[in-house]
């Protein structure tokens, strides 16, 4: 596999995961809204500072 290939399939897997991890997340919480489990993702993948720093950074606009 190319050096293009394989970064390709990286970032095909990648988005595997989010949509998986996703739909997990609304399994789990099926009345939260779309903001709440992007929030979750967002807290999932970089953990609970930068989601915080995420909302505080929201509900200041």
């Amino acid at each position: 596999m190319s050096g293009a290939q394989r970064v390709t399939r990286a970032t095909e897997m990648a988005e595997e995961a989010k949509v998986l991890a996703v739909a997990g997340i609304r399994a789990r919480h099926p009345e939260w809204t779309d903001a709440e489990v992007s929030l979750e993702w967002l807290r999932l993948l970089h953990g609970d500072t930068t989601a915080d720093r995420a909302v505080r950074c929201r509900s200041s606009s």
